[in-house]
């Protein structure tokens, strides 16, 4: 450009700015049609390439408003430009710098979304998130101080006005640069670090580097354009500016460019491959090297979706074909081990069968160790020097055993042994065990063993990054089970415990039975997943639960049935919940509560007391997961600790002094109700209710260590994160009083004269310490049976401690595997029915507006309660029973109706179903009026027992392939969108959106 210091005063640089801002728009454009090229080829599209399209636009929209100020003098002398063009430039100018930083901002932003999806380690992220916050807020305040830069802010676009003021333009410039500069530098530098520990050779990581690092350019346009903006004067603004305003607009072209940049190797990667397959056709017979695979960077290295591909490989092959484990046959001249890459090019015949060859399970040994040779993953190398190698072999046992190559002993199998990458299957053959690595000595009992030969059994692509810290999405699954240790420990549990109640179940005379899974339509609860047939207008349903067919059973002679059932309920999506589930179904014979509970107890105890807690629980990346392979043989001794209590409550027990129908008995502060004539005055100021129910409870705090006001900021803030059907409960807020022995009566005044009684009863007479706790509730007092499953004091009591819990204001619960920690409590006496429509279950499609509180198969406790069905059905109490872990229902079962004449009038007369859906239970009346013996059963949720025993929240760390809350697989991607020729075979159609 030209020289800065013109003073030529006819001086036009225009058509040198105009030139320049349109290559720099038109690259731009180019290579942001290049990205999504290879965006779409390879995977489709993402946050990043979306966020660089709208970068895009703000890129042009920038370089247009440099035109524009082009237009209106820059590039000339002020002298040159008269007074109404200055107007109009300067008012540009000041949209352009808000433009300007918006496209930078989300140019970073672009990149920084872009490196999430790379690199999805949590230190990275959190880097990450900081760099981007700055960024943001650097755009909020660049864009305040160029509106508001001056007072009017019309003096900005007229700057002559004999009243106002400005800032100082200058300085504003070189507050804006420096920080830009800053960030840029820090984003430049994220990556290098998870590129250096990437497991690939030196000359691999330089070829990375050097891709991320190509930015530097951008950070090379705006460290000039600051140097430009030192000879800003202001007095000629429309001089000075010009090569800062058009490196600006170079400056954000440049860094979409750079976006772009990383993302296009793939295409890369298609023309080299057309160049391979000709050159593969033509010298097939003669090629013998492997190629190279090209890096793909952001998820490009997927396979392509198969609407956009032809089923083509790129084949990497060796040197030599021969199966057998002799390392000189599997190293070739340029040694490189590469992914198996989708491409376009077509795999000749040789290809093939020379890396069907290389990676065949030829000489796999039938049993591990077998003439010292072993099968497994390989774990990270670890390079002592230039001639000793170590790595970890994991073999299928699960037992790790370290490898040690030593190039003075075997040299091709040391070249070949650093050649592999972390976590390859590979074979190998080994000798005489070797002196352990000296990272090893935590782990003395680790065998090691000399390399002779090795070969690699597949291969892992190239940019996969594995650290502790590695988060991998849910679309990879296969890298979660196998890098994430506690889930598949969690698995290996799993498999253990099903084993164990299996045992415990068939030692009491119980036989397994499969039932079908394709059932027929019944209202039982819950919505049901419908699979259509190619009878016009007939449907099977899933099952919901083999409720009826093990009732048939027991009219059949089974005595003792159970069934790994899979299960199918379209609920609404929980952590606890997953769409299709696994439940350990049992019923029983002859037989009522009490047998049930004492056997499902007696086999849960059982399977736990295996478990040896006390040994077999460790910590396994931040959870305490049991390692099957750590159980100690034999019996437990008598003075080892059990490490689980089981009791039994009723339902409105649990609701009195626990607020939920699923008591977590390791909480402390049961609720205690408080007389209204201790606190009518405190009641008055709490609610409306005339006659509420007062209920309170305590939660003790830990030492505060002089932070007394701790506590009471606390409470302030957990009261507006509330829920709001808590927060603007009808029945009267909640009250949270902190004791404070600064304020008067210890901080609970309010609670009238009979204070001191009542914080007693509050917290049972144990008394209060400084920052201690109390929350107090109204609500209605019921007229009968209770029949909801939580109060909103159960709800409050809770979340309060999960919180104080979060925030370390009160002692950790105990953890898995240790003393008090499993708390197991049997909940029975539930009411039988509850009023419809306060949630979205469909109930059992009658119209006397009640629903069986489980099932309409569940028989009354007794005839009292059978009794009050004929006038008042809500108060009757069933024989029903949940078993409640730590907070959290695993299972629940109960009595079965077994008398067919009770069974009809409690769906005909008291639940008041249509006769067509009665008629959908005629099987099971069938097999009633066969003489149906009494029957009880249970079903066991096995995968949230899993969940809690292997502490963990959600279901899903424990299921191999979960779904989503949506209810989605996000691996496989389903569910699918169904076509018009796939629904026409069942005789139905689409409606409605598409």
């Amino acid at each position: 450009m030209a020289s800065l210091y013109g003073r030529d005063e006819n001086t036009d640089r225009s058509s040198e700015l105009n030139a320049t801002t349109t290559i720099v728009l038109v690259l731009s454009a180019v290579f942001v049609a290049l990205r999504f090229w290879a965006r779409y080829v390879r995977i489709g599209f993402g946050t990043d390439d979306w966020l660089t399209l709208v970068a895009l636009v703000f890129v042009f929209i920038t370089g247009g408003l440099n035109y524009g100020m082009i237009a209106h003098g820059l590039g000339k002398h002020a002298k040159r430009v008269s007074e109404e063009d200055l107007i109009i430039f300067f008012k540009i100018l000041l949209a352009f710098e808000c433009i300007y930083v918006t496209a930078v901002m989300l140019i970073k932003l672009a990149l920084l979304s872009m490196y999430l999806r790379i690199f999805p380690s949590r230190n990275f992220r959190l880097a990450s998130a900081i760099i981007a916050a700055v960024v943001i807020g650097w755009w909020i305040a660049i864009c305040a101080v160029c509106i508001f830069q001056c007072h009017p802010i019309k003096k900005a676009w007229m700057p002559w006005l004999d009243y106002g003021t400005c800032i100082n333009l200058k300085a504003s410039f070189i507050g804006n640069a420096i920080p830009n500069i800053a960030t840029d530098i820090a984003i430049l530098c994220l990556p290098v670090g998870p590129i250096l520990k990437l497991q690939v050779n030196m000359a691999q990581k330089l070829s990375l580097l050097v891709i991320f690092l190509l930015g530097s350019f951008v950070l090379f346009a705006s460290i000039y354009r600051f140097t430009t903006i030192m000879q800003f004067d202001p007095i000629d603004t429309t001089w000075t500016l010009a090569t800062a305003c058009t490196w600006c607009v170079v400056e954000v072209a440049c860094g979409t460019i750079a976006l772009c940049l990383p993302t296009l190797r793939p295409l890369m990667l298609m023309i080299s491959s057309k160049f391979e397959s000709v050159t593969s056709r033509k010298d097939a017979a003669v090629r013998t090297g492997m190629q190279t695979e090209l890096v793909t960077i952001g998820g490009t290295a997927m396979a392509l979706p198969l609407s956009r591909c032809r089923a083509s490989l790129r084949l990497i092959t060796c040197t030599r074909s021969s199966i057998s484990l002799r390392t000189r046959q599997f190293l070739p001249r340029s040694f490189s081990h590469s992914s198996i890459a989708y491409s376009k090019a077509q795999p000749t015949k040789d290809d093939v069968l020379k890396l069907w060859d290389q990676y065949s399970n030829a000489g796999i040994p039938t049993t591990p160790g077998i003439n010292g040779q072993y099968a497994g993953f390989m774990n990270k190398r670890r390079n002592m020097s230039s001639k000793l190698s170590f790595a970890d072999l994991v073999l299928p046992s699960g037992e790790v055993i370290q490898l040690c190559a030593d190039s003075t002993k075997y040299p091709e199998a040391s070249a070949l042994f650093r050649s592999i990458r972390a976590t390859s299957p590979v074979i190998v053959s080994t000798e005489s065990e070797a002196n352990p690595s000296p990272d090893a000595e935590k782990q003395p009992s680790k065998r090691t063993f000399y390399v002779k030969d090795i070969r690699p059994l597949n291969d892992v692509q190239q940019n996969l990054i594995v650290t502790p810290d590695v988060i991998f999405p849910d679309t990879k699954r296969h890298y979660q089970l196998r890098h994430h240790p506690e889930l598949l420990a969690r698995l290996q549990f799993r498999s253990w415990l099903k084993g164990q109640l299996t045992a415990g179940l068939q030692e009491k005379g119980f036989t397994d039975i499969e039932t079908p899974t394709l059932f027929k339509s019944t209202p039982e609860g819950a919505r049901e997943f419908l699979v259509p047939t190619r009878r016009p207008g007939f449907a099977y349903a899933l099952t919901q639960s083999p409720q009826q067919y093990k009732q048939v059973l027991m009219a059949s002679g089974v005595s003792r049935y159970m069934q790994w059932a899979r299960c199918y309920r379209d609920e609404d999506a929980r952590t606890d919940r997953q769409p299709e589930f696994t439940q350990l179904d049992m019923e029983w014979a002859f037989a009522n509560a009490e047998v049930v509970r004492k056997d499902v107890t007696d086999i849960v105890l059982r399977s736990l007391g295996a478990l040896r807690p006390a040994h077999s629980y460790k910590n396994i990346r931040g959870s305490r997961v049991p390692v099957i392979a750590d159980i100690p043989e034999g019996s437990r001794p008598a003075d080892e600790p059990v490490q689980h209590k089981v009791t039994t409550l009723t339902f409105q027990e649990c609701i009195s002094m626990y607020g939920t129908d699923k008591p977590d008995l390791r909480l402390p502060g049961r609720i205690h109700t408080i007389p209204n004539e201790m606190c009518e005055q405190f009641a008055s100021m709490m609610t409306y209710l005339k006659d509420p129910l007062i209920e309170a409870f305590h939660i003790p705090v830990k030492d505060l260590e002089d932070d007394i006001p701790r506590p009471k900021r606390f409470t302030e803030e957990f009261i507006e994160s509330l829920p709001k059907h808590l927060r603007e409960n009808k029945d009267g807020m909640p009250v949270i009083l902190v004791c404070d022995s600064r304020q008067p009566r210890g901080g609970f005044s309010s609670l009238g004269v009979e204070c001191d009684e009542i914080v007693n009863i509050a917290t049972g007479g144990k008394g209060v310490l400084e920052g201690d706790i109390l929350v107090f509730q109204a609500r209605e007092k019921p007229k009968g049976q209770y029949y909801r499953a939580s109060t909103a004091i159960g709800e409050i009591r809770n979340e309060l401690y999960k919180k104080l819990l979060a925030n370390g204001l009160v002692e950790d619960l105990p953890a898995p595997g240790t003393p008090d920690s499993m708390q197991f409590v049997w909940v029975i006496d539930f009411p039988m029915f509850k009023p419809t429509g306060e949630d979205n279950d469909p109930g059992q499609e009658g119209s006397a507006g009640i629903a069986a509180a489980h099932h309409p198969f569940t028989a009354p406790k007794s005839k009292h309660d059978l009794e009050l069905l004929f006038t008042d059905p809500l108060q009757a109490k069933s024989a029903a029973y949940d078993l409640v872990l730590n907070g959290v229902e695993v299972g629940g079962g109960s009595e079965r109706i077994h008398i067919p004449a009770v069974q009809e009038f409690i769906m005909r007369d008291i639940l008041k179903m249509k006769d067509s859906r009665i008629e959908d239970f005629a099987h099971l009346f069938d097999a009633l009026k066969a003489g149906c013996p009494p029957h009880a059963g249970f079903a066991l949720g096995f995968d949230r027992l899993v969940a809690l025993l292997t502490d963990t929240t959600t279901v899903r760390d424990v299921i191999a392939f979960p779904k989503t809350m949506k209810g989605d697989d996000p691996f496989v991607k389903a569910p699918t969108r169904v076509t018009a020729e796939q629904l026409a075979p069942y005789g139905l159609q689409l409606r409605g959106k598409q």
